[in-house]
């Protein structure tokens, strides 16, 4: 069972900028254009708000996104066919009529998300402590020369928590 997102509201899924260029995304355009595109999207949003977050997984079927993107469903279910052929869609169970199966790459587009929103926090982090330390060449990550922040922010205030300082060589 996959853990549904917890605010349905404000679901979303990574979508790196070179995913028109993937192979199988490129597959489905040349054989069915905007359509397609359509419904992979289509189907990625109803993974990131309707209880497939964590693993891509979708439950859905050829009326729901004909009537969605305002399309025939029989050419929604030759895009679902097709999907499948070209590896958009893996452990498919079903009919395109109507099917659950898991988006593929979800996982690791989600991983390769995390990653980059972690680089950038790094950043920003690293932003401040040059803005509040004026010192170009100190670096928050670099715990093992000098002192580190943890922000904690309570009730409008922010208190930094610092390591304790190393012992200089010689003394205990």
């Amino acid at each position: 069972m996959s853990a549904r997102n917890p605010d349905l509201t404000h679901g979303y899924f990574p979508l790196d900028g070179g995913w028109f260029d993937r192979d199988y995304v490129a597959a489905l355009i040349l054989t069915d254009g905007a359509l397609g595109v359509a419904t992979i999207l289509y189907l990625c949003c109803e993974a990131a708000t309707h209880g497939g977050y964590e693993d891509g997984l979708v439950n859905s079927g050829r009326n729901a996104i004909a009537l969605r993107l305002c399309a025939k469903p029989e050419d929604v279910e030759a895009v679902i066919a097709r999907a499948c052929e070209v590896g958009l869609l893996d452990d498919f169970e079903g009919t395109p009529a109507r099917f659950t199966a898991r988006i593929s790459g979800w996982r690791a587009d989600k991983e390769r998300a995390a990653t980059a929103n972690q680089r950038e926090n790094t950043r920003e982090r690293t932003q401040r402590w040059r803005a509040r330390h004026g010192d170009a060449s100190v670096t928050p990550g670099d715990a093992q020369c000098l002192q580190t922040e943890t922000e904690t922010e309570t009730e409008g205030t922010t208190t930094i928590l610092h390591p304790p300082r190393r012992a200089r060589k010689g003394t205990k």
